[in-house]
């Protein structure tokens, strides 16, 4: 999910695809489908993790928090680690802006099912934009500096699938938050169920329901120096077909 204040979005939920699964007649099996993260507002408050989604021996990790708003100074928890730093998940959270060096790079994803969220910008005095979330298919986008505002990096694109009989796409990383008005919050990943990081007119998009996307960063407006909800992650999915 997403942080807010110039927050880093989240990553997407992991992507694993299997081809082949035998099971004798009557198994019974149990099957988890993980809930999204909780999109987070306000600084030192990084976006929740998504939760595993579950079938048999395969577990599909949950997407990773962005990182937090903190402006301008670093903060680090209880185990030492700066919280502007996007969280590890099946894709990483994107990582949050500083207007000082003391931004956070994007967090990483789990081989096989996603990729790395992009970095926030720390460029001295300027008005600076939060990473994207990563996604099945490609990392997120760094966040962009400007003298009045900044960009968001983009959502990592996601993946198609076809196993329900309809191309969907899943699996798509939020877009970062933005700083400034009129900074614009980043695109989603269109299609791939990735929540887009509004500028400062409205809430920030969640991930889409069973695609498991993530939720998009919390932007900062000035003036009026409004600070806005990151999104929620969106929920996973379990596909059987036979």
């Amino acid at each position: 999910a997403g942080a807010g204040f110039i927050g880093g979005a989240g990553g997407a939920g992991g992507m694993l695809e299997e081809s082949t699964f035998e099971m004798a007649v009557g198994s019974v099996f149990t099957v988890t489908v993980g809930a999204g993260g909780a999109g987070n507002n306000g600084v030192n408050q990084r976006g929740g993790k998504g939760n595993n989604s579950v079938f048999s021996t395969f577990t599909a990790i949950g997407g990773g928090g962005g990182g937090a708003g903190n402006h301008p100074n670093s903060t680090v928890d209880g185990d030492g680690i700066n919280i502007k730093i996007g969280q590890e998940g099946g894709s990483g959270g994107g990582g949050s802006s500083s207007d000082n060096p003391l931004n956070g790079a994007g967090g990483p994803g789990t081989t096989g099912q996603g990729n790395i969220g992009g970095t926030g910008n720390g460029a001295p005095g300027a008005a600076n934009g939060a990473g994207g979330g990563g996604g099945k298919n490609a990392s997120g986008g760094d966040g962009a500096a400007g003298p009045d505002s900044g960009q968001g990096g983009s959502g990592g694109v996601g993946k198609n699938s076809s196993i329900t009989g309809t191309s969907v796409g899943y699996a798509g990383g939020g877009g970062g938050g933005a700083h400034g008005n009129p900074g614009n919050g980043a695109a989603n990943s269109p299609g791939f169920g990735g929540g887009a990081a509004m500028k400062y007119n409205g809430n920030n998009v969640d991930g889409g329901t069973n695609q498991g996307g993530g939720g998009g960063g919390g932007g900062y407006a000035n003036p009026p120096g409004i600070t806005y909800n990151g999104g929620n992650g969106g929920s996973g999915i379990v596909v059987i077909a036979y």
